[in-house]
């Protein structure tokens, strides 16, 4: 009977059908491959890596844009546990069906492997084989109790799930099946839920985009100079080094050519160097590093892309039609392998954009790599201005901000970032239910610490509700992509922008619409701490108990966002309140605002019905100055009879002057 032969999981995830490692076929020498088995090749076909190595580099199948995560480390196990590990991993790598036809991304199982390492570390310190824990009860509930996070434990759920469908005499295991869905799951449910990244308050939000925009301002109106004088220092190997590295590379004192402060002067931006501390080649490196990172987290802010998506984009990745913004790259998040996307920006992306594409114009230029096909987010590290760094031609080392040292918030205001009082209350008013305070990363006084879900999440919420923007700094710095992405994201079910990823922000405002609307419409009707007039507003009045105006239990809100969910009432904010109406609205294109006084899904509020008569007041004077005789004057003017009129009736009974 002719033996199995097994194809590797990722094979059809490789960019050319060269780099595919050959299927695996156990022989009569034993189930498990011979030492000189190829695990993985280049994209090319030449081998990469073999069974025996200590180190198995997946590089050439990884689908995001950072390549560096995807080699398997077995150096760091004793020789007990190496070879253990090692068919752990080829068991999930060729043996394992990842039942679609996508495979498993080398991503997914890096993951495995943090879980497999876990396993193999607790065999290590309790003298155990991995055999032994996985086939023994008592031996895995331990392991499993030992574990304390909810990413580890769900890998490791994954593993067991996928050696489950292995028959035991080609796996070598045994696995528990109803083991792994009651052991685990219990676990599971035990560690409590992981909470959701959290919504960046307003003013913290606001603040750092305000204190970007004006970094990239400033940076780009020296671009040129400082991207000539890079050029400079690519050129000449003294040029802006110092003495001792002058001498050091066989010069004279006579050669030298000049320090880095001087060569800084020569292009005219040494002021704006040394504002950074940028006082030689060293810092130099790291400032470059920082500001590439700085305009990554422009594009995330602007976009809401993942980590690996941004990483995706290249050079020529932007593009502008009829005033639309959109930058185009790859995802492979619940795809399963790489597909071209867009995404819907705005103008603000423009300086950062550029600035990026400068340093990786410096970068390709260096590396020899044709512009095109550069990364736009390709490592600095390539201009070896610090230490010397060299392109393989085979994978593409990205700036990935790999430490904090890197990041651009060391050249932000961070005590801005300060969470206060005020701060706190707005996360409390997205979750009453999580206890924000006594997470010490949200306690008042601490630093917020930005990460790139958090963008994510935030875009999707503010665009999906511009209720929840109290600020009128954050509603200017997010009008142009919030209206943007509502014509495309939102509202427009006919465009076609490439979105269909499910966790392509535009879904992602999808889905959070309407825990979005819930939230404002919690804050803004059913806890407003004033009077609420119209239809609505007054039915919603009524039902409030006097002593407590706030919606308090968590079955109650929950019940709210699924009334949202099933469109059984909406929210939107108007001049005069809101609407609640989830019918068309043909009075909007009628530009009438006295319309909503009289309908039924109606909210007024006196402070804001004070401010429109105001306005309106002031428009017909100036329209009765200028025109009084047209029909828009006459119009105006009887909208504003009726604003007044209703007032006068409506709030005059309720004992309202």
């Amino acid at each position: 009977m002719k033996a199995q032969a097994y194809y590797p999981n990722f094979s059809s995830l490789a960019q050319d059908i060269a780099s595919a490692p050959a299927p695996f076929t156990p022989n009569e020498v034993g189930q498990r491959p011979l030492p000189d088995f190829v695990v993985s090749k280049t994209l090319e076909g030449k081998t990469l890596s073999i069974y025996s190595d200590d180190v198995w580099d997946f590089r050439p199948y990884r689908l995001s844009g950072n390549t560096g995560n995807a080699r398997f480390n077995f150096k760091v196990f004793s020789n007990s546990t190496k070879e253990e590990v090692k068919w752990l991993m080829f068991l999930l790598l060729f043996m394992v069906d990842s039942g679609r036809a996508s495979g498993i991304s080398i991503s997914t199982t890096m993951t495995y492997f943090k879980a497999v390492r876990s396993l193999a570390k607790y065999c290590e310190n309790h003298g155990l084989t991995i055999k032994e824990v996985l086939q023994a009860e008592d031996e895995l509930t331990k392991f499993v109790g030992k574990i304390t996070t909810r990413s580890l434990l769900t890998g490791l759920s994954s593993v067991l799930s996928h050696l489950i469908t292995l028959p035991s005499e080609a796996s070598e295991y045994k696995i528990l099946y109803n083991f792994k869905f009651e052991t685990v799951k219990r676990r599971l449910h035990s560690l409590g839920e992981d909470n959701q990244h959290p919504v960046v308050p307003n003013r913290i939000y606001s603040e750092l985009i305000q204190q970007l925009d004006d970094f990239f301002e400033d940076l780009h109106e020296i671009k040129d100079q400082l991207q000539r004088f890079i050029e400079s220092i690519l050129d000449c190997d003294r040029y802006a080094r110092s003495p001792a590295l002058q001498t050091k590379i066989g010069y004279r004192t006579k050669d030298f050519k000049p320090f880095f402060k001087e060569a800084a002067q020569e292009h005219g931006i040494w002021e704006y160097l040394a504002k950074y501390k940028v006082n030689n080649m060293p810092s130099l490196s790291t400032f470059l590093t920082r500001i590439q990172h700085g305009a990554r987290i422009i594009l995330h802010i602007y976009t809401g892309m993942r980590s690996s998506e941004s990483l995706s984009l290249l050079t020529n990745s932007l593009k502008v039609s009829n005033g639309t913004y959109k930058l185009l790259g790859t995802t492979s998040k619940f795809v399963g392998q790489k597909k071209g996307v867009s995404w819907i920006t705005s103008q603000e992306v423009e300086r950062a954009y550029e600035i990026a594409g400068m340093l990786a114009k410096l970068v390709s230029r260096k590396i020899k790599l044709p512009y095109h096909e550069t990364p736009l987010f390709i490592s600095t590290g390539y201009l070896s201005l610090f230490t010397r760094v060299d392109y393989d031609a085979v994978n593409i080392i990205m700036g990935d901000a790999s430490s904090k040292s890197h990041e651009i918030y060391n050249f932000l205001d961070q005590d801005a970032f300060r969470v206060t009082g005020d701060d706190l209350n707005e996360l409390e008013k997205i979750n009453p239910f999580r206890a924000w305070e006594s997470e010490k990363a949200f306690s008042v006084g601490s630093i917020w610490r930005f990460t790139i879900h958090q963008f994510r999440r935030s875009l999707s919420f503010y665009v999906a509700q511009s209720a929840l923007v109290s600020l009128p700094s954050l509603k200017r710095q997010l009008k142009h992509v919030s209206r943007e992405m509502t014509v495309y994201y939102s509202q427009s079910s006919s465009q076609s922008y490439d979105a269909t990823a499910q966790e392509h922000i535009s879904q992602l405002i999808k889905r959070d619409k309407p825990e979005a609307d819930a939230i404002a419409y919690i804050s803004d009707v059913l806890s407003s701490g004033e009077p609420l007039y119209g239809a609505h507003g007054t039915f919603i009045d009524r039902k409030k108990p006097s002593s407590n105006k706030q919606l308090v239990f968590s079955d109650s809100r929950e019940e709210l966002i699924k009334q949202f969910k099933k469109g059984e009432i909406a929210y939107v904010q108007t001049p005069l309140g809101a609407c609640t109406t989830v019918a068309p609205c043909d009075q909007k294109l009628l530009r009438s605002m006295t319309s909503c006084l009289t309908c039924s899904r109606s909210v007024i509020k006196q402070s804001k019905l004070d401010r429109v008569i105001a306005r309106q007041q002031l428009f017909v004077d100036e329209l009765e100055d200028t025109v009084p005789d047209s029909v828009e004057f006459r119009t105006e003017k009887e909208e504003l009879r009726h604003l007044l009129e209703y007032k006068e009736r409506v709030m005059s009974k309720a004992g309202e002057q």
